[in-house]
């Protein structure tokens, strides 16, 4: 799989380092301090927080995808979006503490979802979820596998205007909105 974004918290706000250039726009992320030492991370304040970056070339074929982001969670309430990409794919964490993810097929959403309680509050956790354009959808904390599906969704369908990626809200509403922080947010694109 390509690298196609990577979001960090840059000196004066977050910016993507993947040497594709995407455009970031980001509201009320403040930085704050990362996993590592001397790091910054990106904090979300679960109410008008976003990160959005627009559609490009490099995001008009997706087929299969992987998402990786470094999580800290302090409570959940309500669903939490990593990141989705308008009529694509989303990542996402529901009160209940499980994982979710789901791809858009151009006429329906499909996905899956972990066990309940699963993401741990007040601590770093590496999330993955990956799927291969196929069938094959796989979640993941820490490096263990946590949900598993084998269905065929089809490719995953280019980022669309008008909202693009977004990161830790739904991308047409200040909805579903992430609270916590976040570092090393990247999205990968895959042939199948």
């Amino acid at each position: 799989m390509e690298l196609a974004l990577d979001l960090r918290q840059g000196t004066s706000g977050p910016v993507d380092v993947s040497g594709h250039g995407g455009a970031v726009r980001a509201v009320h992320i403040r930085a704050v301090e990362g996993p590592t030492a001397h790091g910054l991370a990106m904090e979300f304040d679960g109410r008008r927080s976003r990160i959005a970056v627009l559609p490009s070339p490099t995001l008009d074929e997706i087929e299969g995808v992987r998402v990786t982001a470094r999580i800290w969670i302090d409570t959940l309430m309500g669903r939490h979006t990593v990141m989705e990409a308008y009529l694509a794919f989303a990542l996402f964490i529901e009160a209940d503490g499980s994982v979710g993810a789901t791809v858009y097929s151009g006429t329906d959403w499909g996905g899956l979802r972990s066990d309940p309680g699963v993401v741990p509050l007040r601590r770093w956790v590496d999330m993955e979820y990956s799927y291969d354009g196929i069938d094959t959808s796989e979640i993941h904390l820490d490096g263990a596998l946590q949900a598993q599906e084998y269905s065929s969704f089809g490719p995953v369908r280019g980022v669309q205007w008008p909202y693009g990626v977004s990161v830790g809200a739904w991308p047409d509403a200040d909805k579903r909105m992430f609270q916590g922080r976040m570092d090393a947010v990247r999205l990968w694109r895959g042939s199948r």
